[in-house]
């Protein structure tokens, strides 16, 4: 018959191990990029009225982990008034026009090599390790999309497309109980408006927090 060994541990130092856990959090922060935007056309949002520019407009959007804010998070190409704005009146601005495009004078597309943070947020888990967290090692975001405005402070912002992703999964790695880290895949748009496009990835990393 196979002998069974018991350990016995002190219960004071189990309650120790535990109070430890206890006073010790999972920080996890999360980014989304977006990269490869591209506007085919026709997109007519900015055109003459009180915030006529041309029909250039800065560009933002509404994610799953972030709000709309003024700050490039889907950068254009032709730089004006500190941002990277794209050509946003295709009706009064028609293409073919070197000066209003700069795809063949005809589309519009920002460097495919400068990826933008567009979203990001960051959570406290207390009384699990950040390994516990990720025991599954693989993260998902559930029904991605990006939702693209044009931006009109102070009046409402011109909804352009919502472009969905599906389900993005970010494989995870930890290299310890609290250090874990991972990225998805860069994944291409399942449906929107086909006149508005990129693709996103999504990147997790960990740290311990302690009180």
């Amino acid at each position: 018959m196979r002998k069974i060994k018991i350990l016995m541990v002190p219960l004071c130092i189990l309650l120790m191990q535990v109070d430890a856990v206890a006073d010790e959090a999972c920080d996890i922060t999360f980014e989304f990029t977006n990269r490869e935007r591209r506007v085919p056309g026709p997109v007519n949002v900015e055109c003459s009225g009180i915030h006529d520019d041309d029909g250039w407009g800065n560009w933002g959007v509404l994610s799953n982990m972030g709000r709309i804010r003024n700050g490039d998070q889907f950068a254009g190409w032709y730089r004006k008034h500190g941002h990277r704005m794209w050509q946003s009146c295709t009706r009064e601005n028609p293409p073919p026009s070197c000066k209003h495009y700069n795809v063949n004078c005809r589309t519009q597309a920002a460097d495919p090599y400068n990826p933008r943070e567009y979203a990001g947020a960051s959570v406290r888990h207390w009384h699990e390790t950040c390994r516990e967290q990720f025991s599954g090692g693989v993260f998902i975001v559930r029904r991605a999309y990006m939702s693209v405005h044009e931006l009109d402070w102070p009046d409402e912002d011109d909804h352009i497309t919502t472009i969905r992703y599906g389900d993005v999964r970010v494989p995870i790695e930890c290299s310890g109980a609290w250090r874990c880290r991972g990225q998805s895949s860069w994944y291409s748009p399942r449906s929107g408006n086909s006149a508005v496009t990129a693709n996103i990835s999504v990147k997790i990393r960990t740290r311990r927090h302690s009180r």
